[in-house]
This record gives C-alpha cells, sequence and structure tokens, in this order.
C-alpha cells in the first residue's frame, strides 16, 4: 500500500478543497484510530520516548501525502480546525509539516494555544487560579 501513497498525492490535488477538507479529516482519524490509540505507562525512565516509531511512521505517510503547498495547507487547516484532539496524531502532523518549514510556525502557535491552558489549569496552585494571596488566608 505504501507504494501507492505518491499515487493518491497526485489525485488529491485534483480534488476540490471541500472534498479535500473531509478526507484529510478523515485519514487523520483513521490513522490516529488505526495506529495511535494506545496508553503508554509512565513507570519508564523515557516514557514519553515509546511511541516515537508510531509517530514518526504516520508523519511519514502524512509528509509522502502532503508534500505540495495546496495540500500542506490543507493538512494545517484541518488540525486547526478542531477535532483532532489526541497528542499523537497532532505530534505525527507536526512532524509532517516541520519536513516543509512554511506552515510550521502556524500550526505550532495553534498547539500551543490549544494545549497551554490546560497545562496552566492542571499544573498552577489553586490558590493561584482562585486569585487568593497567600498572606490572604494567614
Amino acid at each position: 500500500m505504501l507504494h501507492a501513497i505518491p499515487v493518491l498525492a497526485i489525485a488529491l490535488v485534483r480534488l476540490r478543497k471541500t472534498s479535500l477538507l473531509v478526507f484529510t479529516k478523515r485519514l487523520l482519524q483513521y490513522l490516529s484510530s488505526t495506529y495511535l490509540n494506545y496508553t503508554i505507562s509512565r513507570d519508564g525512565a523515557r516514557w514519553w520516548d515509546a511511541d516515537r516509531s508510531r509517530v514518526g511512521a504516520v508523519a511519514g505517510v502524512l509528509s509522502q501525502l502532503y508534500n505540495q503547498d495546496k495540500l500542506l495547507d490543507i493538512l494545517v487547516d484541518v488540525v486547526q480546525a478542531g477535532g483532532i484532539d489526541t497528542l499523537p496524531i497532532q505530534r505525527a502532523c507536526t512532524l509532517a509539516v516541520s519536513k516543509f518549514g512554511g506552515q510550521l510556525n502556524s500550526m505550532v502557535d495553534y498547539l500551543l494555544t490549544q494545549w497551554g491552558d490546560k497545562l496552566v489549569i492542571n499544573h498552577t496552585p489553586v490558590m493561584a487560579q482562585e486569585g487568593s494571596q497567600l498572606h490572604d488566608s494567614i
């Protein structure tokens, strides 16, 4: 199947934008549910590195498919439109886009904005989130 990716990329260029958006979103959902749907145990010393080969393989497929400007714009648009909310598929998309450079900044800005609020909420002490001061409670 991997040998047919260049042929599929040629066919994708001929699709209208709406069809291409739908195809891309469904492809990302398929890749995510088929190859990136797993749980990583955080017991190991390098637990964050456990899925590197899977994410890299999916990114390789995406970079072969979306290697033209029009297609790369569609991939970035689909990720930024939402609905692609699992971290492994977002990592794969970011890696695929990074091979071409142009859209990387906008994608990283979007992902940082999306995940940044969750990180702040999860890692900021409750007192700081509520706006209360330490000396007020004494």
